[in-house]
């Protein structure tokens, strides 16, 4: 089959259930689109359905298949979305399978993952598995048959039978350009049309600019600590897609700047998730001359939102620390949206 690049009028969406570990979402976002050279966004997270016999009280499991038909009633698809991926923290089964780390439906294009068989792992094991089972369901939904892994395993350690299952990647890399990427679109919209689902406008979801901005910063701590790592979209993460500088403590600052001019009217700051480096108070200062003093921004991770009176039209912003505990500050993440 001809090669090309992954369709830019598509977008993958993941769709959030329930309350999962923001980490693993936005790890799992960040390795599905460097693979695929994709467009993915995230979703705002949806209530994880328990009606319509989804949720199972004596297994005290979902059932897999309800439970993506009823996410699938409850929420809207985006118009432009090539597959939905369904994401949640808690158990699943299908058919006479007591669990299973996902179901792939590739005749609807869509997906349903749960990384719960790995809770009791280190995060970044729960997040690489759950990124590595993205990126293979959306190889299934492209019919590439045989290579990604199966849902379920008698095995107890999955993890092991993940090492394995997941040796095909680097092919799938390659193969993935030939992928039918008009009928995984068509089944999709063929099974929206059918349960009666409303499409969504895509311009409706908020949009961060800031992964379109050149980032400086005034250190980096090393390598692994670069300042583009606020705008890769990993948050919650200790050590992975963090900036940190080289001792800057309250002198620390990243500034984001764009080629064209860019509405702002909501900003959010993501501190490093690490009890000893803390900026706790920031200045954020834009390129017309206004600054704005920001305070208490969480150490957990979560995000500090600031919210601008007035939007404004700016082609740069500069985050400078002002309150800080340790001396290796900087910031997880930063994320600018026009509304």
């Amino acid at each position: 089959a001809e090669l090309r690049d992954f369709p830019q009028q598509y977008t993958i969406y993941i769709q959030p259930l329930g309350n999962p570990d923001p980490a693993v979402v936005s790890f799992g976002r960040k390795r599905l689109a460097d693979f695929y050279g994709a467009k993915v966004v995230t979703l705002p997270k949806a209530k994880l359905p328990t009606e319509g016999g989804a949720y199972v009280a004596s297994r005290k499991q979902y059932q897999g298949w309800l439970t993506m038909n009823q996410a699938l009633l409850a929420t809207k698809v985006p118009k432009d979305a090539l597959c939905v991926l369904y994401l949640l923290d808690r158990s699943i089964y299908v058919h006479h399978y007591n669990w299973v780390y996902s179901c792939c439906w590739d005749q609807y294009g869509i997906v349903l993952l749960s990384y719960n068989i790995w809770q009791s792992k280190k995060l970044l094991t729960r997040a690489e598995c759950a990124a590595k089972t993205l990126i293979s369901n959306v190889a299934s939904l492209a019919d590439v048959n045989g290579q990604h892994p199966c849902i379920s395993s008698s095995s107890p350690d999955s993890v092991q039978i993940l090492k394995k299952r997941f040796g095909f990647v680097p092919e799938v890399h390659e193969a993935y350009k030939a992928f039918d990427f008009e009928k995984i679109r068509k089944n999709l919209v063929a099974y929206v049309e059918e349960k009666k689902v409303e499409f969504s406008d895509p311009a409706e979801i908020p949009h961060n600019i800031a992964d379109t901005a050149k980032v400086t910063a005034s250190s980096a701590l090393d390598t692994k600590h670069l300042a583009d790592a606020v705008i890769d979209g990993i948050t919650h993460f200790d050590g992975q897609g963090e900036w940190a500088s080289a001792g800057d403590g309250e002198f620390a600052w990243v500034k984001l700047e764009w080629d064209e001019p860019q509405k702002v009217s909501r900003i959010l700051l993501y501190d490093r998730k690490n009890n000893a480096q803390w900026i706790e108070n920031a200045s954020i200062a834009f390129d017309d001359g206004t600054t704005l003093e920001v305070e208490r921004i969480k150490n957990s991770g979560d995000a500090k939102e600031v919210r601008l009176e007035k939007p404004k039209t700016v082609t740069s912003i500069v985050i400078s620390a002002t309150k800080t505990k340790g001396t290796d500050t900087g910031f997880a993440e930063i994320e600018v949206f026009s509304k």
